[in-house]
């Protein structure tokens, strides 16, 4: 089993190493471009400071939804937590793999609560996932003109569209539902397609049924998450030689690209995210070419540079426990 799992990272390592070698030999992405970015510092400097933001309101979102399972950590503690995800996810196949890890640890301080604890996880992806969707769809609507003129581009509004409103009628179903008729709900989501996803968004959703003003506060803070993130990737594409003014399209694109990353097929999302980025930003105005791969590059390598201050929060852990341990054995 242990060699198996080797083995998938592997694999994974490669895929990712085989698209970015295909994409700068086939000019796609363009190193000289990506290097030179450097320049532009006060740029990295501020997609730095977007990330930070973003890390700080994705860590109170999911202290929110802690609390309402009475799982009382402090914001400190859940930062803590949340940056040694953000730092696992530089070593296993995309960001889901940070999700486990936290999820392990999140588990060691709530051991009286760990199936809420884990459910927090699971409930903060769901509403991450939600509010990127939603982005992408607000972002349709005020492109709506250009979405017209592309196939694929109307796929991915509607797709994004229907996702929106199957999440919501979930929710829907699981805050309105009595607890005496989850049975039913559970026989019926056997029979349906992706029952299994169904039936897990809707135990979540009636997990937080108690409070849903603090689940309501929690999608109200995904929204400038995402929003966020899409002008971090508007000032990762400038970086590398960007000069229009279409940010509008950012909203619609961005999302996507980074759907793409968060797919665990490849650590990191490199590579996956480099080609999603390549063909999604052929539809921006002044885009094309190797924007979108060298824009994603840019964003990956700030990302990473960010992420990898949460080392420091694992080694503190590993500290406190080593110490912990230490005093208990003295007194014992």
């Amino acid at each position: 089993m242990r060699h198996s799992r080797h083995l998938v990272t592997l694999l994974k390592i490669a895929l990712a190493a085989g698209l970015i070698g295909w994409l700068i030999q086939s000019g796609r992405l363009e190193p000289a471009k990506v290097a030179a970015s450097a320049r532009h510092w006060p740029l990295l400097l501020a997609i730095v400071g977007v990330i930070f933001i973003q890390i700080l309101m994705v860590t109170w979102r999911w202290n929110l939804l802690l609390r309402t399972q009475d799982i009382r950590l402090t914001y400190g503690r859940t930062l803590s937590l949340t940056m040694i995800g953000l730092a696992s996810t530089l070593f296993m196949p995309g960001s889901v793999g940070g999700d486990l890890v936290k999820g392990y640890y999140v588990t060691l301080d709530a051991s009286n609560k760990r199936p809420q604890a884990v459910m927090t996880i699971f409930l903060d992806r769901l509403i991450g996932l939600m509010g990127l969707l939603t982005v992408a769809t607000a972002g349709a609507l005020l492109n709506l003109a250009a979405v017209r003129e592309s196939k694929m581009l109307i796929a991915l509004a509607t797709a994004a569209t229907v996702a929106v409103l199957f999440g919501a009628a979930i929710f829907m179903i699981g805050a309105l539902v009595a607890e005496k008729a989850s049975a039913t709900v559970a026989r019926l989501s056997q029979r349906l397609p992706l029952g299994g996803v169904f039936w897990k968004c809707f135990q979540a959703a009636r997990e937080c049924r108690r409070r849903p003003a603090t689940l309501a506060a929690a999608f109200a803070l995904t929204v400038p998450i995402h929003l966020l993130a899409c002008f971090a990737l508007y000032l990762a594409a400038v970086a590398v030689g960007y000069s229009g003014d279409a940010y509008g399209h950012f909203l619609f694109l961005v999302p996507f690209g980074l759907f793409a990353t968060a797919i665990p097929v490849s650590p990191g999302g490199i590579g996956t995210g480099q080609a999603a980025f390549v063909a999604l930003f052929a539809f921006l105005p002044g885009g094309g070419g190797s924007l979108g791969a060298d824009a994603c590059t840019v964003f990956q390598f700030v990302a990473m540079c960010v992420y990898l201050t949460g080392l420091w929060a694992y080694v503190s852990r590993r500290r406190d426990a080593a110490r912990a341990e230490v005093q208990e054995g003295m007194s014992g």
